[in-house]
């Protein structure tokens, strides 16, 4: 028993010295820097530098946490500005729309209101035009007027021309002694159909320094026609010159009747006889037919019709009405353009204003006169114009 006890106590022995070995080996693991057989001392130092590691450390975490902490408190602050700037642009923004909305209600008003002023002005301007357009017939329908009173009043009217003035000479007798000599009446008689005598200047008499023109005004439209027809069959001379006798038209109806000169003068080359209208137009026959040629559109399409030439040969080409026409239609055509040439001319020097006239070879209609059947210019189709 006392050989097991020992026995056992050796094994115990062994078993500790198996435990120390694996504290010591567990120990060199856990601190290698540690000897094998630390003492109180070393493991005191450990625990200081152990400690002194963890003061570092919490120092190092804490100096940390305040930075992390200034860092915070300044990112608040950086975000509590952010807010306060926002805030303010927001205002401002909203201040701004504001504005601006109240701009574009005002401009929307205005708008509204220049719309009402336009629409407002728009029909003032509608009344000006009708009351414009009504002015405007008045004063044609009071020229017309004016113009026939005018006409009227000349029908009794003539003109003697290259009558020579002398100092003391009484105009009125020598006029009445024409008369009388012209009408084979007694001179009585012709003083009875004499009303006013007395001259004028004329740019006729200015241009070619020719005694000035006599105007006489007479009592009877049919002694002024008796006066004409008597002229024109045996004219008048008076202490050597020849004595010219012309009816006194008024200067609008003249202004017209030269608009009618290309279908004149080749009417006179035909040797065919028309008569003006007392206003506008002339009357003339082709082939035993009348035409009222009221119009220049009218004129024109009788001359597009009738004289314009057709047949172009070497010769020249024969009448279609009555007559022989010799000269070439284009001389006669250059010579009517030369002719109107000299008459705008004369217009623009006097500051006169009148349609432009365009050669008979080449002309063109406005958008009312283009389709004109000439032969409906007789006299049924023309009473209306006569009758205006």
């Amino acid at each position: 028993m006392a050989a097991l006890r020992k026995g056992k106590t050796e094994k115990e022995k062994e078993k500790d010295k198996d435990k120390e070995l694996e504290k010591r080996t567990t120990l060199n693991a856990r601190k290698g820097s540690l000897p094998e057989e630390p003492t109180t001392k070393d493991l005191m130092k450990e625990l200081l530098k152990i400690q002194a590691e963890i003061k570092t450390i919490q120092n190092n975490q804490e100096a940390q946490t305040k930075a992390s902490k200034s860092e915070t408190e300044a990112m608040k602050k950086d975000m509590k500005d952010m807010k306060e700037e926002l805030q303010s642009l927001q205002s401002l923004v909203k201040e701004e729309m504001t504005t601006v909305k109240n701009d574009v209600g005002k401009l929307k008003q205005d708008n509204i209101d220049l719309i009402k002023d336009n629409t407002t002005i728009k029909n003032h301007q509608e009344m000006v035009r009708k009351k414009v357009k009504s002015f405007e017939e008045l004063i044609d329908k009071v020229q017309s007027q004016q113009e026939m009173m005018e006409i009227r009043e000349k029908e009794t009217q003539l003109r003697f021309r290259n009558v020579i003035e002398e100092e003391e000479d009484n105009i009125r007798e020598v006029i009445v002694d024409m008369i009388a000599q012209l009408t084979k009446k007694k001179r009585t008689d012709a003083e009875t159909e004499v009303d006013r005598v007395f001259r004028i200047q004329t740019t006729h008499s200015r241009k070619f320094k020719t005694p000035k023109d006599i105007i006489v005004q007479l009592t009877k439209k049919n002694t002024r026609d008796e006066i004409l027809r008597e002229h024109s069959k045996s004219p008048l001379q008076y202490k050597g010159n020849r004595i010219v006798i012309l009816k006194q038209i008024p200067i609008s109806v003249l202004e017209r009747r030269r608009n009618y000169n290309f279908l004149t003068d080749e009417l006179k080359r035909r040797n065919l006889r028309f008569k003006w209208e007392k206003r506008e137009g002339l009357v003339t026959t082709w082939n035993e037919n009348k035409y009222w040629l009221t119009s220049e559109a009218k004129a024109r399409a009788f001359w597009d019709k009738y004289l314009k030439k057709k047949n172009e040969n070497k010769q020249g080409y024969e009448e279609e009405g009555r007559g022989k026409c010799t000269p070439h239609h284009n001389d006669y055509a250059d010579s009517v353009t030369k002719r109107l040439n000299l008459l705008e001319e004369e217009d623009n020097e006097k500051g006169r204003k009148r349609p432009r006239e365009i050669s008979p070879g080449n002309y063109t209609f406005q958008k009312e006169t283009t389709k004109i059947d000439i032969d409906h210019l007789d006299k049924k189709s023309d009473n209306d114009d006569k009758k205006n």
